[in-house]
């Protein structure tokens, strides 16, 4: 079962300026078993996702690429970030 709790609602296209919120996505999963026991993560138990495929066939593996906000961190923020990092 997974959930998000904000979503990607307030993008801004361009950071150079200001931004209203910095890109970031919050996924909350937990594991359950066939049972309906929660999973708590021990055990050897590891717990992936990764972007859907669109219907033209592409994925998405990194945010960096598609806003400017990684290049205008430590000016905005006073962070200095590597690509994808989050705050």
């Amino acid at each position: 079962m997974t959930w998000n709790d904000l979503g990607m609602h307030c993008m801004d296209e361009d950071f150079a300026v200001f931004a209203i919120l910095p890109p970031f996505n919050t996924l909350n999963a937990q594991l359950i078993d066939q049972n309906g026991n929660r999973i708590d993560g021990t055990g050897g138990i590891n717990l992936y996702y990764e972007s859907a495929i669109d219907p033209d066939g592409s994925q998405t593996y990194q945010s960096f690429t598609g806003t400017n906000f990684w290049q205008n961190a430590i000016t905005l923020l006073g962070l200095n970030l590597n690509d994808d990092e989050g705050l």
